[in-house]
């Protein structure tokens, strides 16, 4: 049987026709079943932001019971940890009543410091990259001069953290603190993480919350924290959220503008800072809880308040470091 030529030359029989056309029959039907599996997936996604939303409102009995945590402790976020105290640090801080990863960061430093005494009138504090977290009116409402710390707005890399702009008025937290008492003792400054001044030095206390992690790379974000512990006065304490890898000790995210540390990071922070004098709580713990929050993954793009999302493939949730300067 003599070819056909298709349009670019190329030769087709005739008698191929019918393979061609069930072939692509099947592509057609493929093509359909991957729409389909696409749009239950949207359901999924759906379904479980209802299921989490109504979970992060709903029973409160257990959440009456004592952080089972102690708040010096370094440690992954659990739901075990969110509980009396989560709760009143959550309504201190002007937030909704629910389970969140970033409301247990927000907690968690509270806690261990107004533990460790430091949240009261004559104390100094400087904060790392404190965007427009409200926790800088908290410590203002206690007494706390606060010098708050961020990239300049005209550096570059702002624009990668949109919330993340030095100014004073995006600290302005009137529920916390009024306004003109948060401009007394409050001053904002900007300041490169991975380049922080010499002249920052005596203070009682230091922070970060999840920011140490987009320094770019996991060993920018442990001297960090080592420098950090510089711009402390002896005795001083330093507490700093990051995120947290909870399925490998090995392999993880370990340059870019999101890295993930795993326990092995956090245990050699605690060497690194005992070598410098320094003392780290040390890390506790680095496995998930038995409540329903330690299981469920939160699905991107949406945020419906949960302790785990993905990053780089990974489960991640956040951890705390609480250390204390040497020499006091």
């Amino acid at each position: 049987m003599p070819p056909t030529f298709a349009s670019d030359g190329a030769s087709v029989r005739p008698d191929r026709f019918p393979i061609v056309k069930r072939r692509g029959a099947k592509l057609l039907r493929l093509l359909g079943t991957l729409r389909d599996l696409s749009s239950r997936l949207d359901d999924v996604v759906a379904n479980q932001a209802a299921v989490t939303y109504t979970i992060a409102r709903s029973d409160w009995t257990d959440f009456e019971q004592p952080c089972a945590d102690a708040p010096h402790a370094s440690r992954v976020c659990r739901q075990v940890d969110c509980r009396a105290e989560y709760l009143q640090w959550q309504r201190q801080l002007g937030r909704p009543v629910a389970i969140d990863r970033k409301d247990w960061e927000w907690a968690a430093i509270c806690r261990a410091l107004d533990t460790a005494g430091v949240l009261a009138p004559g104390k100094r504090a400087l904060g790392f990259g404190v965007g427009s977290e409200p926790l800088v009116a908290a410590f203002a409402s206690r007494g706390v001069e606060v010098v708050a710390t961020d990239l300049a707005v005209e550096d570059a890399r702002t624009s990668q953290w949109v919330e993340h702009a030095l100014r004073i008025e995006a600290l302005q937290h009137p529920a916390i603190c009024a306004n003109d008492t948060l401009a007394e003792r409050v001053r904002v400054r900007a300041v490169d993480m991975n380049a922080i001044p010499q002249d920052l030095q005596g203070f009682d206390f230091v922070w970060s919350c999840c920011a140490f992690e987009h320094l770019g790379s996991i060993e920018a974000g442990l001297a960090f924290v080592e420098r950090s512990m510089d711009c402390l006065a002896p005795g001083g304490i330093a507490i700093h959220t990051t995120e947290f890898n909870l399925d490998s000790d090995e392999a993880t995210v370990s340059e870019g503008p999101t890295v993930v540390y795993r326990s092995r990071d956090l245990h050699e922070l605690e060497r690194r800072l005992a070598r410098r004098g320094h003392t780290m709580s040390p890390f506790t713990n680095g496995e998930r809880g038995p409540g329903i929050y330690d299981y469920l993954i939160d699905v991107p793009p949406k945020h419906y308040g949960t302790l785990i999302v993905r990053h780089g493939g990974y489960r991640i949730t956040p951890a705390i470091v609480v250390a204390r300067a040497g020499g006091g």
